[in-house]
This record gives C-alpha cells, structure tokens and sequence, in this order.
C-alpha cells in the first residue's frame, strides 16, 4: 500500500542515510510485461543531506560518491549491468543533453 514515491523517500534513507529536497520521476519502467504487471519509477533526488542509515541486517552496501559523467561511463564499458540501473542512467544522461534536467 505504500506510494512509490514515499518508498523511494525510505530506501534512500534506509540505505544511504540520505534524505532529499526534491525528487524528480526520470522513469517508468515495465520489468516484464509477459509475466508481471510489475512497474518501476526511478527518481533523482537532489537537495541531499546526510544521516544516519540503517540498513536491513542481511543488506552489505557499500556508498560511494561518484560524478554521473562516470556513471555514464560505467554504463559504456559494462560494469554496470543491472537493467534498472543501467535504464536509468541513460535516460537521465538524455535528459540532461536535451537541457530537460536543469536541478542535476
């Protein structure tokens, strides 16, 4: 029953310790159409602060702070494989060529 935006709001500070000013929907993804009604939202937050995270027990994260330029770069060379990651990264480096996202 939880929205997804509120969802995006605790796992960021679940798993960051980050909270967000703003948060700006980038996607909406089918996962797999043929077997699922499944549908993800990405978002990029922007406006950060730090506190304190707090993880479930059996999640091992690791935050890195790394510039989107390399992100994308990540994505071009294939060290980043996860469709939803990958989806996402590319769609906000098309918006950011086509000047639709200012605030990052």
């Amino acid at each position: 029953g939880e929205q997804p935006l509120q969802a995006a709001e605790r796992e960021l500070t679940e798993e960051t310790g980050l909270k967000a000013a703003l948060f700006t929907p980038v996607l909406e993804m089918q996962l797999s159409n043929s077997a699922t009604d499944e549908i993800s939202i990405s978002y990029v937050a922007t406006g950060l602060s730090h506190g304190p995270s707090s993880p479930e027990v059996d999640e091992k994260l690791e935050v890195k702070k790394i510039h989107f330029d390399e992100l994308v770069d990540m994505v071009e060379r294939g060290e980043i494989k996860d469709a939803l990651s990958v989806a996402t990264i590319l769609r906000v480096h098309l918006l950011k060529a086509k000047g639709q996202l200012d605030r990052f």
